[in-house]
């Protein structure tokens, strides 16, 4: 089967976006709608649900009929949703909490805050207690939990964020907070609300961490939340592009070390054959002292080494005169010097090329 991607964009093939929505307000699903045409009826969506280790995206007929979705969620992982080829498409559960407002007074977004924070840790201590069989000691409340809980569309960085801009230490206790803590958190927590509703973003990143931002928070500025993301995704693209050609590098090198491998060890072959040239001319020079001694139509001649004054037996051809057997000998061991003579340098060739090529081999993972 092909990736999702590929059915995706096969689906997508020809459209154009009509549309893009946040079907629910305050909620992370994005409802890309695409037709054939500006002013027609779309014909595809693509819901893209951005929520950490659960996003999802799926792509769905005009009629919300499921065609193709990043992960399959069936009923055995979850009884409240199941997103599934060919079953209509729902949307993810409400989030609990309400949504923010501008026109809410500080002391009851504090006090939201401060319940929701309560009701948070109360629920992480029994839901600790429930997987160790125990009682646990109770969590800790904070102003991170609180905020997320409180608040639909609010998601922990987003309060991380409004807490570094006013000061505040995130996992903070509600009741350690003073009143000025609670107003410069309040008051970053309107200045976000204002970028929503007016567009006005600052969009920076963190060079070290690679996180960024729209609300400033961070040394590095860029002209627009657009060249931001391009920048952020550029990078990424850039880096898949490197390790496919990283890939491709690593795999033509082994194969390019096998291939250098079979040469060098053919080479060392045939050089260890022809390393008996001396041996069979000292053959063809013993029965040439000794023509005297063979009889004819012999098949074995009984003589002295010369080296180590032993006897040793050589193997005549009976069909052929003991000088015709001399001559043939000769013959081999001048082809095997030959041989030698030319696959030398070709073995240093090998050689020379597999030690390179092994280098490069060391080299890659650090490239």
């Amino acid at each position: 089967m092909c990736p999702v991607p590929l059915q995706a964009t096969a689906q997508l093939k020809g459209l154009v976006l009509l549309s893009a929505q946040l079907p629910v307000p305050w909620e992370r699903v994005v409802q890309l709608d695409f037709g054939t045409r500006p002013g027609d009826a779309p014909s595809r969506q693509l819901f893209c649900e951005v929520m950490a280790k659960y996003s999802n995206v799926v792509l769905t007929t005009a009629e919300g009929s499921i065609l193709q979705c990043g992960y399959q969620v069936g009923g055995a992982m979850s009884s409240l949703r199941q997103v599934q080829q060919g079953r209509p498409y729902q949307l993810p559960p409400a989030v609990n909490g309400i949504p923010p407002s501008a026109a809410e007074p500080l002391n009851t977004w504090q006090q939201n805050i401060t319940q929701a924070a309560s009701l948070a840790a109360a629920e992480r201590t029994a839901a600790v207690a429930k997987k160790q069989h125990s009682s646990s000691s109770s969590s800790q409340e904070t102003v991170l939990a609180g905020a997320t809980r409180a608040y639909m569309g609010v998601s922990p960085s987003l309060v991380e964020e409004l807490c570094k801009t006013a000061g505040v230490n995130p996992h903070s206790r509600p009741d350690s907070l003073r009143s000025q803590d609670w107003c410069e958190l309040h008051g970053a927590w309107l200045a976000w609300l204002d970028r929503l509703h007016s567009g006005n973003f600052t969009a920076c990143s963190c060079p070290s961490t690679g996180k960024f931002s729209v609300i400033g928070i961070y040394s590095q500025q860029h002209n627009s939340v657009h060249d931001m993301i391009d920048g952020y995704y550029g990078t990424i693209q850039a880096g898949e592009v490197y390790a496919n050609l990283h890939q491709r590098l690593s795999n033509a090198v082994k194969q390019a070390l096998k291939k250098a491998r079979g040469k060098v060890y053919s080479f060392q072959q045939q050089l260890a054959a022809a390393d008996g040239a001396a041996a069979v001319q000292k053959e063809a020079d013993i029965i040439v002292a000794n023509l005297y001694r063979i009889p004819p139509k012999a098949s074995q001649l009984e003589a002295e080494d010369w080296d180590t004054g032993a006897p040793i037996l050589l193997q005549l051809d009976s069909t052929k005169t003991p000088m015709e057997v001399a001559e043939g000998l000769y013959k081999k061991a001048r082809k095997l010097r030959r041989a030698v003579d030319a696959v030398q340098p070709l073995l240093e060739g090998a050689q020379q090329e597999l030690e390179y090529l092994e280098t490069v081999g060391h080299l890659l993972p650090y490239v």
